[in-house]
């Protein structure tokens, strides 16, 4: 057990070090967690959705309460327009989500509470309505701030 409560929040490298330059790829224990999430997520919407019936089992109910309610409230927040972006918005909320449950796990690694991590997702977001606002509207974009 670890002496010090902070040592929870530690980037260990898992492997052999790999550099280009100045900057480190090494795999690390942040690496394996966020594989692992994602792995966990493939599977129980591939499994949840393998045999899907009318009447649904309790994994499949899981995940269909899981997808409706994060379709209800982008409807509900963005409209209707906001469809074609559904499976990106759905990815990041369950990735997520399942980061920061694993982190309530006794001696696992959340990742998110790295700031690097969020601070790249939010600037890969932010790019990215940019991008998509300039496209959809052009520089008439610029008029909404």
């Amino acid at each position: 057990m670890a002496a010090n409560p902070m040592t929870q929040f530690t980037v260990y490298r898992l492997g052999p070090e790999i550099k280009f330059g100045d900057i480190d790829l090494s795999f690390t224990n942040s690496s394996l967690f966020m594989i692992i999430s994602a792995t966990v997520i493939c599977v129980f919407l591939y499994f949840s959705t393998k045999n899907k019936q009318i009447i649904p089992n309790k994994i499949q109910l899981i995940s269909e309460m899981l997808y409706n309610f994060i379709a209800k409230m982008i409807n509900d927040t963005a409209g209707s327009k906001a469809k074609p972006y559904f499976p990106f918005i759905f990815s990041l909320f369950v990735f997520v989500l399942l980061c920061n449950m694993v982190g309530m796990l006794p001696y696992s690694f959340t990742v998110t509470s790295h700031i690097i991590v969020t601070l790249i997702m939010a600037i890969f977001i932010f790019i990215a309505v940019t991008i998509i606002g300039f496209v959809k509207h052009g520089f008439k974009y610029l008029s909404i701030f």
